[in-house]
């Protein structure tokens, strides 16, 4: 699992719920405490990044609001408008043409396009150099969007390359196919949790990408994993206290409490054991976190529980 703090090309997808944003949070604070100049890209989304890592919200432009992390929240119009005065250079007929009210309805109303426009910004970034022709940075870290559309996402170069014979469009789609199925650049890590739906989701995506779009998959990351760290000794001591303990006791809260941990543990169990069995991938366990505030602290935590599966160490 070393390998991919290793990759150029990270892509977090998971159903929404999961914490996909959140363990992509937590993937770009080791890769910077590594020393890894990172993109974090979002995709058309409100922005949880800024809450998680503390700082400013991103937008559609490009922002550097911490040493060695760069931050954008990539939507369809904005990439569309990059895009073509890439292009053709001339904002005056992006202008006459792009802002013109039919052509806007037809790009709504064919969402390929808009996703097109929003894989090829992602993939410009990954081809960017500085002044020294290196790469302008070690890793792009894109937020994926839920599931089915994320799916679609990686699908769309394929559909392209059916769709046209020739230029740029062609050359973009190659392009961007060779970058996601090069398993020494690129990465997915698949979220879930260890809940039925998201495990049945989980399973058919990593069977999807797999099969379908032959796209390397590094991960699976469980989300919200309950530990009591109680041995069946002191599980049958719980149950006994329990019985012997008074409603009224001061003692009787905190057992309740105990209680009702331990049966979520047991709850999770099957989906773990489903995981393990049927899902040919190497697995990191975040713990689930108490409280009702999620921000810098609670994520290092997280991070600290991805060093540790990574086997990575600090600089």
């Amino acid at each position: 699992m070393k390998e991919l703090l290793k990759k150029r090309l990270i892509m977090v997808m998971g159903k929404g719920g999961v914490g996909k944003s959140v363990v992509s949070a937590a993937l770009a604070r080791l890769l910077l405490e590594q020393g890894k100049r990172v993109l974090y890209v979002q995709i058309n989304a409100k922005d949880k990044a800024s809450q998680y890592l503390n700082i400013p919200t991103a937008g559609p432009d490009l922002q550097h609001p911490l040493p060695n992390l760069f931050t954008v929240n990539i939507t369809p119009e904005a990439a569309m408008k990059e895009y073509v005065l890439m292009q053709i250079r001339l904002e005056l007929v992006y202008r006459l043409v792009f802002e013109n009210r039919a052509v806007k309805y037809f790009l709504k109303v064919v969402p390929a396009l808009n996703d097109l426009v929003v894989l090829g910004k992602i993939y410009f970034h990954e081809k960017e150099t500085d002044r020294q022709g290196k790469p302008k940075y070690d890793v792009i870290l894109v937020d994926a969007q839920p599931t089915g559309h994320g799916l679609f996402l990686l699908k769309l170069p394929y559909v392209m390359k059916k769709a046209v014979t020739g230029g740029p469009v062609l050359r973009e789609a190659s392009g961007m196919l060779e970058l996601l199925k090069d398993p020494k650049k690129t990465g997915i890590v698949l979220v879930t949790l260890p809940e039925e739906m998201p495990v049945s989701e989980t399973l058919e995506t990593f069977y999807t990408v797999r099969d379908e779009f032959q796209m390397p998959q590094s991960a699976v990351v469980v989300n919200q994993v309950i530990r009591s760290g109680l041995t069946e000794q002191e599980q049958a001591r719980l149950g006994e206290l329990l019985q012997t303990t008074e409603n009224n006791s001061p003692l009787a809260a905190p057992l309740e409490a105990a209680r009702e941990t331990l049966a979520r543990e047991k709850a999770q169990a099957p989906y773990l054991q489903k995981l393990r069995e049927q899902l040919p991938l190497p697995s990191v366990l975040l713990p689930r976190l108490s409280g009702m505030r999620f921000g810098p602290e609670e994520l290092a935590t997280l991070s600290n529980s991805l060093r540790a599966a990574m086997g990575s160490d600090k600089p």
